[in-house]
């Protein structure tokens, strides 16, 4: 009995720190691809993206639009698909962060997965979403997608999220 409780604590602990993504260095373009479920506390611990640290520190999302999402925004959850080797991903993905930033946006609302260079998560994520073009965001309300913004923007992170807030209410 020792040895099987022994065993299935081993097992428990091993499944806990079992990574949900995957890193590697892409050997013909030279970057560093994540694959799988990440965080933006991921995107600021890996030193090579100076994509991240620029884009989040120098966009200043428009402020009526963020107190309009400030209102309304914690309503919706938040799917982001990006590519860590993506130009698209390297512009809009932190604008995403920041515009969430400053709406005071509950981050554990937010799921984040990077897919590699055919577009496949670790998982299937790309079927599950149906991920076509990265960067993709797509907001759920109450379960149900009301809305996703793929590859570009129309007019601004903060206002094309506010459309989509819009044309649910």
């Amino acid at each position: 009995m020792k040895y099987l409780l022994s065993a299935l604590f081993l097992l428990l602990v091993m499944q806990s720190n079992a990574q949900s993504y995957k890193k590697y260095t892409d050997d013909d373009i030279k970057h560093v691809i994540y694959q799988g479920k990440i965080t933006f506390d991921q995107l600021d611990a890996e030193t090579t993206f100076d994509w991240w640290t620029a884009g989040k520190e120098s966009y200043q999302p428009d402020a009526d639009a963020i107190a309009f999402l400030k209102e309304h925004l914690k309503d919706y959850t938040i799917v982001t698909v990006l590519g860590t080797w993506c130009p698209d991903s390297h512009d809009m993905v932190p604008e995403v962060y920041r515009v969430l930033e400053e709406a005071d946006y509950p981050i554990d609302y937010h799921l984040m997965f990077a897919v590699d260079l055919q577009k496949k998560g670790l998982h299937g994520e790309e079927n599950k979403y149906k991920i076509q073009s990265v960067p993709t965001v797509i907001l759920y309300k109450n379960g149900k997608e009301v809305g996703r913004i793929v590859e570009t923007v129309a007019t601004s992170v903060e206002a094309d999220i506010m459309e989509i807030i819009n044309s649910t209410r």
